[in-house]
């Protein structure tokens, strides 16, 4: 491996939480500073952030690289514990963790940087929490999913529908570490073969039939419950904090109502870099150099 696989400094604590009875994992760097709080998308883990965050504690220069950084594994991703077994997921879930973690660490203000889904919670945590959050970088994504009309309905009984076949199905075996890593590469949101190996690395795990993800299977359903757009465009209004927004050009950010979301954004800075979704791993000097400017 290149990169950042031969950056052998500032290497992240492992760092662990109690919420709900459930343990979260997230790996930290230590700093001196406002805190940042990443958050990464679905179906990805903390590793996520390990090319921006690594490559910014190797400069001697990046105001992020000063900063401590604590990179949390959502429930269900990487190495956190799932919800119990038969209950349906929902998305405040997400919110929890954040605001139990943000206890944990004894945070009163802290920065918000989140990737894809990660991005979402964010600007809800954002939102509802204006006294504590300072700033809030997003990464090709800003709003939820939205329900659209006639399809309300449609989604509570697909989500009950899914419930069963998803816990029931059997994971993906891969033979070889080697062939999961290739098969990231080609997934739904492709990523750059070292972004896949780090994803792969905290996320899998080997039985005696091979490598599997570990992730809750769960979080492949459908969402029973979304806010409307006219909810999701209240929610933005009331994020109060200097925002960055960092889009993908061959991304995911152009798709939805992403636009609409940023129309609404009081205090916000719009920038645009080459890259797929996962640009912050594929592409982390470009990013960095514009969270950068934003935190100075």
């Amino acid at each position: 491996m290149s990169g950042i696989a031969n950056i052998q400094m500032s290497a992240p604590e492992e760092l662990e939480f109690k919420v709900a009875y459930r343990r979260l994992a997230a790996r930290y760097w230590p700093g001196e500073g406002t805190p940042v709080l990443a958050l990464h998308g679905w179906l990805d883990n903390a590793n996520s952030f390990l090319p921006l965050v690594q490559t910014a504690k190797a400069s001697t220069t990046s105001a992020l690289g000063k900063r401590p950084v604590l990179a949390l594994d959502f429930n269900g991703h990487g190495l956190s514990d799932a919800f119990p077994a038969g209950e349906l997921l929902h998305f405040m879930n997400y919110l929890l963790d954040v605001a139990s973690v943000v206890k944990a660490m004894g945070w009163s203000h802290y920065t918000l940087m989140g990737h894809s889904m990660g991005a979402v919670v964010s600007s809800w945590v954002a939102a509802a929490f204006p006294e504590q959050v300072e700033q809030y970088i997003a990464i090709d994504a800003l709003g939820a999913r939205v329900a659209e009309t006639g399809e309300v309905t449609a989604n509570i009984r697909k989500a009950i529908d899914e419930h069963q076949s998803l816990i029931a199905k059997s994971p993906r075996i891969y033979n070889a570490f080697e062939e999961a890593v290739k098969a990231r590469t080609r997934s739904m949101f492709p990523v750059e073969e070292e972004g896949a190996y780090w994803l792969c690395k905290r996320g899998m795990e080997q039985l005696e039939q091979g490598w599997a993800w570990r992730m809750d299977p769960r979080l492949r359903g459908t969402s029973g419950v979304r806010l409307t757009k006219e909810e999701m465009l209240e929610v933005t209004r009331n994020i109060q904090c200097a925002t960055l927004f960092i889009g993908a050009n061959q991304g995911i950010a152009g798709m939805g109502y992403v636009k609409d979301y940023l129309a609404v954004l009081n205090n916000k800075r719009e920038v645009w870099v080459d890259g797929r979704h996962h640009v912050h791993m594929d592409n982390p000097q470009a990013v960095l150099a514009a969270i950068d400017d934003f935190l100075k």
